[in-house]
This record gives structure tokens, sequence and C-alpha cells, in this order.
């Protein structure tokens, strides 16, 4: 092959422009997309642009390709073997290698189609359906694929800066080490069953919650919420092996959340108009308690803030309105207390387990608060350390 030296891009396995006028002839030729073979080439509005990196796009929306298949089906009385519906059917087809920047394609049929090195700068797949597609090394930047459906498809190696993957479905799909630092949005996504290993994932990529929550807070079935906690453990192991702790905790946080909704959904009784809270049995509702309670006390042991949070309202809010309430504190020369401060004071030290304050309790409603208390003051002692202990393990 002689190269042209006024084309600075006519070189040998240079990739070959194709317009749309092109592809959908090859598809009418080979009977449909299947196994043809679109390797290496160029898709452009003008396949005759006289600089290839800088032509227009193809467009193969379905609201472009809607006139053409009124023709076509005007002219053999049948569907053309490129639409898949309304968009492009590109099923099992070859783009190895291929250029598609740009490209308008939205809900293309790609299902099976092997996209290795394939570069898709920017191209539009809102709804594409790429179930099975192999889109190993390519060059996924800027691309729209809000939607798509990408379950069991090929990821290796991919280059996904600033990608936008809102809402879509990559259930199954093959993550493993790839680098989904720099994705625009993952919000809503997908990922049940998922392959993620050392996957680079940024929490506040994934937005306010995964798609299989979003689903299980709708549909309310236990089913549901079980498929949110096993992604959400599935984040938190991948979260650990890349270093992201803080990340691990609040995946161990939500995975937590899910089993204790689903625990509700499971063992609740369906009679009006307890419908809404009482569970089927005793021990169920107890796991549900204690689930709640450990979320309400320490963040399932995350958050060391919250025991203290607790132990300021008990000790000046709660236990010394009991103890005022009650009226049966004395000084130990016999005379009640006058202030509210000095209730205050009276449950600082009985919290702590204390005992330089010269108040007395008196009467046997006043000693069990004491002691109540001061059981509490223990139990939140022991869950700051505890919590505390998990802070500093994972920094």
């Amino acid at each position: 092959m002689t190269s042209n030296p006024q084309d600075p891009f006519d070189y040998p396995g240079k990739p070959s422009p194709i317009d749309r006028e092109e592809l959908l002839r090859l598809i009418e030729e080979n009977g449909g997309p299947g196994r043809l073979d679109l390797s290496g080439r160029v898709f452009l509005a003008d396949r005759f642009a006289s600089d290839w990196h800088s032509g227009s796009p193809m467009d193969l929306s379905p609201q472009a390709l809607e006139p053409l298949a009124e023709s076509y089906r005007a002219r053999t009385g049948t569907g053309p073997p490129w639409l898949a519906g309304g968009p492009i059917n590109l099923q099992g087809t070859d783009l190895h290698a291929s250029w598609l920047p740009g490209t308008l394609m939205e809900g293309a049929a790609l299902s099976g189609a092997n996209l290795q090195g394939c570069f898709l700068f920017g191209t539009h797949l809102e709804g594409a359906l790429l179930a099975h597609a192999d889109l190993r090394g390519a060059t996924i930047s800027g691309a729209i694929l809000q939607d798509a459906q990408l379950p069991w498809a090929k990821l290796q190696g991919a280059s996904l800066t600033d990608a936008n993957l809102r809402k879509a479905d990559l259930r199954w799909a093959e993550l493993q080490r790839v680098n989904m630092y720099d994705v625009r949005s993952l919000d809503g996504a997908h990922w049940y069953g998922a392959l993620l290993e050392h996957t680079h994932i940024k929490q506040e990529s994934l937005g306010k919650a995964i798609g299989e929550e979003l689903d299980a807070d709708r549909d309310t079935t236990a089913w549901a919420y079980h498929e949110a906690k096993e992604v959400y453990l599935l984040l938190k192991n991948n979260f650990n092996q890349i270093g992201r702790y803080e990340e691990a905790s609040w995946a161990y946080v939500k995975e937590r959340q899910m089993e204790r909704k689903a625990l509700y959904q499971e063992h609740r009784w369906w009679i009006w108009p307890l419908n809404r809270w009482m569970p089927k049995s005793w021990n169920s509702w107890w796991r549900w308690v204690l689930a709640w309670g450990t979320e309400a006390l320490t963040k399932y042991g995350q958050d060391p803030w919250r025991p203290i949070v607790w132990a300021v309202a008990l000790t000046v809010g709660l236990f010394p309105l009991l103890f005022w309430t009650a009226g049966n504190l004395h000084y130990q020369n016999g005379a009640s207390i006058t202030a509210y401060w000095d209730a205050i004071a009276y449950s600082l030290t009985t919290f702590g387990t204390l005992s330089f304050n010269d108040l007395q309790p008196v009467g046997i409603a006043t000693r069990i608060i004491s002691a109540i208390e001061a059981f509490t003051g223990v139990l939140l002692f022991a869950l700051l350390v505890f919590t505390l202990g998990n802070k500093m393990s994972r920094e």
C-alpha cells in the first residue's frame, strides 16, 4: 500500500471511514448485524471528510433512522434488519478498534458486540443494550450511558473518565481492577452480582443510593432488601481492598440497614391496623429492636459521637428531670435539694459512678433511678470505647 504524502492521516493500517449509508447497506447485505466485521472503522456523517479526526459524528438515533426505515418498508414490505424496534441494531457485530466519537445511538442494540479497544469518546448510548458486550480496553471517556443495560459486560481495562452511568445496569458485569474514580455519576446504578476486585470507586460517585436500594424502597419486599444488602457487602469488601476505609464504613452501615429492613419485611404481621409495625414472633421483634438500638446508639459501631450525644442528653436532661420530679434527694444533713442544678450535679456523678457529691438518694424509686443511670453510664462508656477503637482501626 502506497501512502499519500499530502495526507498526514494516510498510513498503513489507518482506520477506514464509514458513513451511515454504507453501514446500513453492509448490514442489509449481511442479512443482519450478527458477525458483521466492522473492526477498525471510523463512524462519520461524511466518510469523505478531509480529516476523519474532526469529522461530524454519525447520527444513528431512532429519530434519524425512522424515515429511512419507512422507505425500506415501502420498498420491501418488511422491517429493516438494521433496526431493533426503533434503535439501531448492531448485536453481535465486530467493532473491535472502531472509532465512534460522539456517535448518536441512543437505545442501540449492542448485545454480544465486540467493542474491545473501541473509541467511544462522548458517544451517546443512553438506554443502550450492551448485555454480554466485550468492552475490554475501550475508551468510554465522556460517554453517556445513562440507563444503559450492561449485565455480564466485560469492562476490564476500559477508560471511564467523565462517563455518565447514572441508573446503568451493571449486574454481573466484570469490573475487576477497573478505574471508576473519575466517573461522572453512578447514582442509582444496579450492581447485584457484579465482579469487583480492586475496582476503584468513590462513594460520592454512587450518589444517594444504589439502584437495588431504590427498588427495595419502592417494592418493600424482603428479597429486594436482601439484594441491596448483598451489593453493599460487595462494595464494602471492595472499599477495604483499595484502602478507602471511610467508604467501607459507610457501606457497612448501609448493609446493616438493609438487613434490618429485610428482617422487618419478613416477620411482620399482616393484621390491620397493626400491619405496619408488628412482627410475627417476639424473637424477630427483639432482633429488629436491637438493630434499631444499635444504629441509634453507635450507628452500628461506626460513630463515636453518638454515645457522647446520648450521654449528654441523659445526664443533663432525662435523669435530672426524674430526680427533680421524684424529690427524694437529700443532703447529708437531711435537707432536700432546692435547685435543679443539684439534680444535674447528682446525675453527673451517678452517671460516672463517682461518689464525691454529698447528695444521697432517699426512697426506693430514687435509688432504682440512680442504679439505672449508673448502669447506663457504664454501658455508654463501653460503647464509646468500642466505636473509638473501630474508628482508630480504620485510620
